[in-house]
């Protein structure tokens, strides 16, 4: 009988509650088919308790070691220390389409009521897009750097079989997928860009913050987490000020600190001119709320939160978490999808519209990142300029966003002449 498909590992990147699951895994037979399993589990323990400190790491790491003993231990009924090349590979495959009853219809918590586990949670859930080739690599370089501790720290593998899987063809592990930019079209951040300001025209006690969000956002290519409040270092919480737009010789930058942000160092990224008018506006907002007596652009060190939550007083509560954030955009998102559905019936191209309309509905906040990076690059921005900006470590990565628009693409193929003329 095949093991039950039960969270290896524990949910919270505080605790070591991870650390003792192996008592529970005793019981539910996932350490009975492979002799090894008990050990490599430890030592997968061991690993993650390595990145603890580092929570967006330690989740991604977690997932991405429990599909891989999972798969191992349960499909292949094979000790991790033996799998080949070809065989992650398999199972890229076998995670790309995974069975049923291998997902949850939705994403579920790992335990319920503490220390339950959760009988619905599965390792993947279902309906998702297959995974594109940047997800794969992401996904086998975790399990890379678990190798490699297996290797050189914990002395049980040979080897590191994820180093030769990387570099094969990603692309024929996968199923062949539909085409996703995960970007916004220029008529969405149009209707995204209005949604914003008419909210905030019509509550802007509610909404000034969106409409701010929406620019920082999109016009400097910033994280969510960057202008949220949140967890770093595993224990400390990190509140974004309006201290972190600074003045440099004359021009404005935004500060990141050093160990709040992805790339784990301090950044500088540029503020354009719209982007300080938009400051200037929602800086006014929040004197008209609270009282204060702000001038239109930040004084150094200024400790008010990038986006307060202002009481009904007028006091200043703290900074919006990075799930508030989240929310908030989801709003506007649906707001900037009724204003296209509301348009289309009266335009020529209606069912265009609605399509535009129906795109809003996948989108996330990290699209706006996106969808800034490839605006400036589609406008003749300097390439080196705008990977300084989005914070890449190579022109590689900003080169991915590099291409023409699909729309434009398709228009300019309609202006081929036929070969009958």
């Amino acid at each position: 009988m095949r093991p039950l498909l039960q969270p290896l590992f524990a949910g919270d990147h505080n605790s070591d509650i991870e650390l003792t699951l192996a008592n529970y895994h005793h019981a539910d037979g996932v350490f009975n088919t492979v002799d090894a399993s008990l050990q490599e589990y430890q030592e997968a323990c061991r690993f993650l308790r390595g990145v603890q400190n580092r929570p967006n790491t330690f989740r991604s790491y977690r997932r991405d070691i429990e599909k891989l003993l999972l798969w191992a231990w349960t499909v292949k009924q094979v000790s991790v220390t033996v799998l080949r090349p070809s065989d992650l590979l398999d199972m890229v495959r076998f995670y790309s389409n995974p069975p049923k009853d291998w997902c949850s219809p939705c994403q579920v918590k790992r335990f319920t009521n503490g220390e339950e586990f959760n009988p619905q949670w599965r390792p993947c859930v279902a309906n998702r897009p297959a995974p594109t080739q940047s997800s794969i690599k992401a996904m086998l370089a975790s399990i890379s750097a678990f190798y490699q501790f297996l290797v050189d720290d914990a002395e049980i593998a040979m080897g590191n079989p994820a180093l030769s899987a990387r570099k094969r063809s990603i692309a024929s592990a996968a199923p062949t997928q539909e085409i996703t930019t995960k970007l916004f079209t220029a008529t969405q951040v149009q209707y995204l860009t209005l949604a914003s300001r008419q909210m905030a025209q019509l509550n802007p006690v509610k909404w000034a913050k969106a409409r701010f969000a929406v620019a920082l956002l999109f016009h400097r290519y910033l994280r969510i987490s960057e202008i949220s409040r949140h967890t770093v270092r595993g224990w400390q919480t990190y509140t974004p000020t309006m201290g972190c737009f600074q003045r440099v010789s004359g021009d404005w930058f935004f500060y990141i600190p050093a160990g709040t942000s992805k790339n784990n160092k301090s950044d500088l990224v540029t503020i354009p001119p719209e982007l300080l008018e938009e400051l200037k506006l929602y800086r006014r907002q929040i004197t008209a709320q609270t009282g204060l007596e702000l001038p239109d652009l930040p004084a150094p060190e200024e400790p008010i939160p990038l986006l307060p939550k202002i009481l009904v007083n007028g006091q200043i509560r703290d900074g919006l978490s990075v799930r508030s954030v989240r929310y908030l955009m989801q709003e506007v998102f649906d707001y900037a999808a009724e204003l296209l559905l509301k348009d289309a019936e009266q335009s020529p191209d209606k069912d265009e519209l609605i399509a535009e309309a129906h795109g809003m509905k996948a989108a996330t906040v990290h699209w706006l990142r996106h969808s800034g990076i490839s605006t400036d690059l589609a406008e003749g921005r300097n390439t080196v300029h705008v990977r300084d900006d989005a914070r890449h470590v190579d022109l590689s990565t900003t080169n991915i966003y590099t291409h023409t628009d699909l729309h434009d693409r398709a228009a300019s193929a309609k202006k081929k002449q036929r070969m009958d003329k």
